[in-house]
């Protein structure tokens, strides 16, 4: 009987990030860092912070622990970030979830940061070659530009 070592068993990471982490495109980068190292779970805003469950294998959780906080999003600032270590929950995708909304509202959100030019015409561009970032249980889809923007918030956030 072949079992599985302890590097590739899977377990779940359960994160509390706080600081400057909503309205900068925190969510969309743990979604694509997650599904790009093939972890699933989930994550969502709430009055406290940003909350992710991630599963997989160990060593593929830490390097998404540890390419969370070295590529953040450019605009991002993690005051901190609170990691708990769990079975796994058998998790089969990874989504985008609604935003919390009970609470003490203790989560930092920067003052609205104006879409640059540049950026405002790839995104209606037709021509423009962009992506669908679409949670599962959301009706609605923000279009994103993958091009090579100029803008270094684009350019960094859909890397």
């Amino acid at each position: 009987m072949n079992k599985a070592g302890p590097a590739s068993r899977r377990t779940r990471l359960k994160l509390t990030v706080r600081g400057a982490v909503q309205g900068v495109g925190f969510r969309p980068f743990v979604f694509r860092l997650a599904t790009g190292l093939g972890l699933t779970g989930w994550v969502n805003n709430s009055p406290q912070g940003v909350f992710i469950e991630v599963e997989g294998p160990r060593a593929e959780l830490e390097k998404f622990l540890l390419r969370l906080e070295a590529e953040k999003p450019v605009r991002s600032f993690i005051q901190s970030l609170e990691a708990s270590w769990l079975d796994p929950a058998g998790y089969t995708a990874f989504e985008i979830r609604p935003s919390e909304t009970g609470g003490n509202k203790t989560a930092l959100v920067l003052p609205d940061i104006a879409t640059c030019p540049d950026c405002l015409r790839e995104i209606f561009d037709p021509k423009t070659a962009a992506i669908v970032i679409r949670s599962p249980t959301a009706p609605t889809a923000a279009r994103a530009s993958a091009s090579s923007s100029p803008c270094p918030t684009t350019a960094r956030t859909l890397q």
